[in-house]
């Protein structure tokens, strides 16, 4: 697995993933991967040969409420 990153300018894009919403209380990316790998498995979707991403949106207020959302996703 290659974890460097990378910059790409892309069309229209879709992720396939899911999504956990957290912060400085509970970090939702191990949870995000644990479901990802979870749901995967029962959806019979394969990983193989495909770009995985870690996707980090931060809220708005975030300075304030230290809360975000992470998607591990394809």
């Amino acid at each position: 697995m290659n974890a460097d990153t990378r910059i790409e300018t892309l069309g229209p894009i879709q992720f396939v993933g899911v999504a956990v919403h957290g912060g400085a209380e509970s970090d939702p990316v191990d949870t995000a991967w644990s479901l990802f790998g979870e749901v995967g498995r029962d959806a019979s979707i394969s990983t193989v040969g495909r770009d995985i991403y870690g996707l980090l949106v931060f809220h708005p207020d975030f300075p304030e409420r230290l809360e975000w959302t992470y998607m591990a996703c394809l």
